[in-house]
């Protein structure tokens, strides 16, 4: 016999939905990444309330990376300095490491979402290999 416990469906369905805790904390370029991400897993059906938390992390980190490439085009990937004996130095701007670690923590969040072209065609992948085959259902069937 099948249990009759209530479930809960966790899609969302609108943008209210998305607004948890965190999200006022973003920086407005954040927000619109977040919502725009959002919008568009809404639409296909595939955003749940499970994940929004997730997305609010990327998107924060996806500013991050933005906002820290702009800073650099302007500063400079490095920097003119001079050492102790007055010797001409160019020293790395640290901004590139934190460009850069933002950059690949927003891609790992990405790929659990398949929101890049490799992690898109692992789901799909997934999705085909879950499908059963014409045969199997029919053996599934059984004695019905």
């Amino acid at each position: 016999m099948a249990s009759k416990r209530k479930t809960t469906d966790t899609t969302v369905r609108t943008f209210s939905q998305c607004r948890i805790a965190g999200f006022l904390e973003l920086d407005p370029a954040a927000q619109r990444y977040y919502r725009r991400k959002c919008e568009e897993l809404m639409a296909v059906g595939l955003l749940r309330t499970t994940h929004l938390q997730q997305l609010l992390l990327w998107a924060d980190c996806y500013a991050r990376y933005w906002r820290l490439r702009d800073e650099i085009t302007v500063e400079g990937a490095t920097f003119r300095t001079h050492n102790r004996a007055g010797d001409l130095v160019f020293s790395a701007n640290p901004k590139v490491k934190m460009m850069n670690d933002a950059l690949k923590q927003a891609n790992l969040i990405a790929t659990d979402f398949g929101l890049t072209p490799k992690a898109a065609k692992r789901l799909k992948s997934e999705e085909v290999r879950q499908q059963k085959t014409p045969l199997e259902m029919f053996e599934e069937g059984g004695d019905d």
